[in-house]
């Protein structure tokens, strides 16, 4: 499917598109390459199981730990997380557990990303340097090759799958719109750490995992658990391949489940951005997520359709003055943005004359009966815990596929976007 995209013709502000391209310049477009990455990374598996599988033999035995470095949206994507590994290393000075502290041996998780690979590379190279560093690379091909050329040493690589030059559809300027990289790179990059988990058990440690803070008890676990490698006693040892067999499977159900029946929505939101956008007005994103965050707005391959209304979590850019007829695609996690928490965004949007559209998971029932019906609402078919897959034995399932699902819905809607 990778070597069936389009072209197009880039204008400043609608996308228009060659006859043959109309197939590939859509949702539609962009869920076929998604299933597609997902296949190729299950074919994968044997090769993410093996490097897993040594990185937890240095994790066990060596007294190494683990650490994430790279993409902020990947980062932001498996640290602190639910369905994650509770103790994990990342590259701020503040943080409790920081890549850079002296004589650290880590094993390092490095997400390549294309308007950051030089300072990634960079940095990469100062843990060559270091030595006790075990790199674990994951990123599309091409990033890879630029990586190795430059000179730095991995002792794993692995190919996200995402779409050459990193977007679906090329405008009259040479560049791929539409990106496809942050996508992928998270999906490797939660298979490669079930599959480290899984065969931490087979060498008789589990690790710590995260329950979801939204989960009730998730927060009290963790205080509970506090800041320890491993669990005490030995568990049960877990198949190698079978996490991230089922990770890859249940993230497949999700989005077969979004396919079937949000399609139709998400072609609605992107029809109301798109009026917004022909009539003058400001089309606005507000996303809250570990990946989005990270990934808002992601140069080169963004199209810039929409422009981010949120600094932080829950806090708007308060040099945003909205309008009547503006128009904000919210994309988030189980809650509506609205009351105290929220600033009454939601509310005081209404009242300003602004169209909302939104992008949640519905168990929170009562919370989604408040969305006006006039409000567009793209479920992410992700359930209560987020997390999916199973660690023979242990009390909390792992890996979770919200942030992939949140973030496959965004693009969509900008590669439904393209077909106007």
């Amino acid at each position: 499917m990778l070597n069936t995209r389009c072209s197009a013709v880039w204008l400043t502000v609608p996308w228009t598109l060659v006859a043959a391209s109309q197939a590939y310049a859509s949702a539609e477009g962009y869920y076929q390459w998604l299933t597609s990455c997902v296949e190729a990374v299950e074919k994968d598996l044997p090769a993410i199981t093996a490097s897993a599988e040594g990185a937890a033999a240095r994790y066990v035995k060596e007294d190494y730990e683990l650490g994430v470095y790279g993409d902020d949206g990947v980062v932001g994507e498996v640290h602190g997380r639910s369905g994650g590994m509770m103790r994990l290393y990342v590259d701020v000075p503040q943080a409790q557990h920081f890549l850079g502290k002296a004589g650290l041996k880590c094993i390092v998780l490095v997400a390549l990303r294309e308007d950051n690979l030089d300072g990634t590379i960079a940095r990469a190279k100062e843990f060559n340097k270091a030595g006790a560093k075990h790199l674990v690379a994951i990123g599309r091909k091409e990033l890879l090759d630029k990586a190795t050329a430059a000179g730095l040493v991995f002792d794993a690589a692995f190919d996200s799958h995402a779409a050459p030059h990193g977007g679906l559809l090329e405008d009259t300027a040479g560049t791929w719109r539409v990106p496809t990289d942050p996508v992928a790179s998270m999906v490797v990059a939660w298979t490669w750490t079930g599959e480290f988990a899984a065969a931490c058990t087979r060498l008789g440690k589990m690790p710590p995992m995260y329950l979801g803070f939204a989960v009730p008890g998730g927060v009290e676990r963790a205080k509970k658990i506090g800041d320890i490698k491993f669990h005490e006693g030995e568990p049960k040892p877990t198949p190698a391949g079978a996490v991230g067999k089922e990770f890859l499977a249940e993230l497949g159900k999700n989005l077969a489940a979004l396919h079937a029946q949000e399609m139709g929505k998400v072609r609605q939101v992107a029809e109301l951005a798109a009026q917004s956008r022909a009539a003058g007005k400001a089309v606005y994103c507000f996303v809250h997520g570990h990946a989005v965050l990270g990934h808002l707005p992601y140069p080169p391959n963004d199209p810039g359709f929409f422009k981010r209304a949120n600094r932080s979590w829950f806090d708007l850019d308060k040099s945003i003055q909205f309008n009547a007829g503006d128009f904000v695609f919210c994309v988030g996690f189980d809650t509506v943005f609205q009351g105290k928490e929220w600033g009454d965004f939601a509310e005081n949007a209404r009242k300003a004359g602004v169209k909302l559209a939104w992008s949640l998971t519905t168990y929170r029932t009562e919370d989604i009966k408040t969305i006006p019906a006039d409000e567009p609402l793209i479920s992410q078919h992700w359930a209560m815990g987020d997390a999916v897959a199973t660690i023979a034995g242990y009390d909390v399932k792992v890996l979770p596929t919200s942030g992939v699902l949140a973030e496959a819905v965004y693009w969509m809607v900008n590669a439904e976007m393209l077909r106007r």
